[in-house]
């Protein structure tokens, strides 16, 4: 059996949500805003770095929301998600902080790993490159809210890469 940071965040919140879900292969569609612009943004960032047009990508992803009955956040709508975006795309590209080389092996990297007994973990890295010319490991987030500046706050902050860890 494959397991994942996904499956285990679900057993913990809500361990017959998981059952519906892993072992009954129930599939519940996916209505929050936040979470599908996400990965709409990613595949934004995805053609960035492939010397693409971003904000091209990032429309045509989230496009394909724009009349789904989505949960948006805070009263929030779909043309104001795509604003934040765009505002967001535009100080990545100016802050240029993030180098991604060969873009098409570095982001989006699937690692499995044995766990015994015929088991595996499987996890999935936004990317590898440098952030401030260090090489690091990155993980894509695009919420509004500031993260804390120590590690020890970081670290409280994501469970899923201190899984990954």
């Amino acid at each position: 059996m494959t397991f994942s940071y996904t499956q285990l965040a679900q057993y913990l919140a809500c361990p017959l949500r998981y059952r519906y879900r892993y072992l009954d292969g129930w599939q519940e569609k996916e209505t929050r805003a936040g979470l599908l612009f996400g990965r709409a943004f990613e595949q934004a960032l995805a053609a960035l770095f492939r010397r693409e047009d971003p904000g091209c990508a990032l429309f045509e992803a989230w496009s394909q929301y724009k009349n789904s009955p989505l949960e948006y956040p805070k009263s929030e709508t779909w043309d104001q998600i795509l604003e934040q975006g765009i505002h967001l795309l535009t100080r990545f590209v100016q802050d240029d902080r993030v180098q991604i080389r060969n873009p098409r092996r570095n982001l989006q990297i699937k690692f499995t790993h044995p766990i015994g007994n015929g088991n595996e973990f499987v996890s999935y890295i936004d990317a590898i490159g440098q952030l401030d010319g260090e090489r690091s490991v990155i993980d894509w987030k695009t919420t509004g809210a500031r993260y804390p500046d120590q590690p020890a706050g970081l670290l409280a902050l994501d469970p899923q890469l201190v899984c990954y860890s």
